[in-house]
């Protein structure tokens, strides 16, 4: 209810603007096996302006016909707030207070910098990468600058991951006053950032450096996640007209030592993404692979656009893994999914 009163004092308050989103999609997807959704979701996201402050709202609902399937997915039928915060715009400053994406990097891989981002592992692969994520809540503090900027954020409620059962969801306690600090700044065509943050005791490192050419964008991210972890990551973002190719390379590093023995494990998992946009077609190709777990995941995926708010799609994916998520991910699916997806899409301007 206070969300709500919030949102009508805004748009009765003299809003310079305000962009509402909405977005309708039925999807239908099987397993070689079984029908696995037969769903609606409905999305819808609102933005508006009134002097030196914005109100932003993002969440989604999902609607199952049949329980079984959602018995099947591990996953329930709920409502996810997405995003929900308010912002202050000060010249080159602001503040945003709530829920609110803060990713610090870019990566579709883990181990990464993006330590605030948690992911709803229990809906499998089957969304829109945006709607995989889930945020933290808290305080943003930036500094903006042309060469330059700072991020300060505080969370009051860490993003939590859900997973599907019989796998254990991390708990949901928040730690004291966890917080982090990331500058950035370009030189000479190189863009650098370096992170600290300290989230329940624990200290985690990392920087990060790219170089922008004209269609090419080679990357490299590194961190320390813990004591107990370390990772090196490669990447690049490649563009020629209307394709865009996204390569990453990540070596991790786990240390585990107890008074029964100290292992080391090191694993590389590598990931790759093309996407080919030409007029009303789009053309989407994924692929993640970890030799050391034998964890697995390739889709692909044609959309239409049918009309400016209509868009048609199908998709199939394959997942394999002999433990842990992945191994789940091949007893809810069977290896194999394929999917039919019908999307309505309006934005009004008001």
């Amino acid at each position: 209810m206070r969300y709500g009163a919030l949102i009508f004092f805004f748009l009765s308050g003299g809003a310079a603007w305000a962009d509402l989103s909405i977005i309708a999609r039925k999807d239908y997807i099987r397993s070689q096996e079984q029908e696995l959704a037969n769903r609606l979701l409905l999305q819808s996201s609102l933005s508006t302006e009134l002097s030196l402050f914005k109100l932003y709202f993002d969440g989604f609902a999902e609607l199952e016909s049949i329980s079984q399937q959602r018995d099947l997915r591990r996953s329930p039928d709920r409502g996810y707030l997405q995003e929900l915060y308010l912002e202050l715009n000060w010249n080159s400053l602001y503040f945003r207070l709530g829920r609110q994406a803060v990713r610090w990097s870019e990566s579709w891989t883990l181990p990464s910098l993006d330590i605030w981002t948690a992911r709803k592992w229990n809906r499998l692969f089957l969304d829109p990468f945006a709607d995989q994520l889930n945020h933290p809540t808290g305080l943003l503090m930036s500094y903006a600058q042309p060469t330059f900027s700072v991020d300060v954020f505080g969370a009051k409620d860490l993003a939590t991951s859900e997973l599907p059962q019989p796998l254990d969801s991390p708990e949901s306690s928040t730690p004291t006053s966890p917080w982090g600090i990331m500058p950035k700044w370009t030189l000479g065509g190189f863009g650098f950032s370096i992170m600290y943050a300290n989230i329940s005791s624990d200290h985690y490192y990392g920087a990060s450096t790219n170089y922008a050419f004209e269609s090419f964008v080679p990357k490299l991210e590194i961190g320390q996640l813990t004591q107990d972890q370390k990772f090196i990551s490669y990447g690049s973002d490649i563009f020629y007209q209307d394709l865009s190719v996204f390569i990453q390379l990540t070596t991790s590093e786990t240390y585990s030592d107890t008074p029964e023995f100290t292992a080391r494990d090191l694993a590389t998992s590598y990931y790759l993404s093309i996407s080919l946009k030409p007029g009303k077609h789009d053309i989407q190709l994924q692929g993640y692979l970890n030799p050391l777990t034998k964890d697995q995941f390739t889709s692909i995926s044609y959309g239409y656009d049918l009309t400016d708010y209509i868009n048609l799609s199908i998709f199939a994916q394959q997942y394999e893994g002999d433990s842990g998520l992945f191994q789940i991910y091949n007893q809810i699916t069977k290896g194999q999914v394929i999917g039919l997806r019908f999307e309505l899409s309006k934005s009004v301007l008001f």
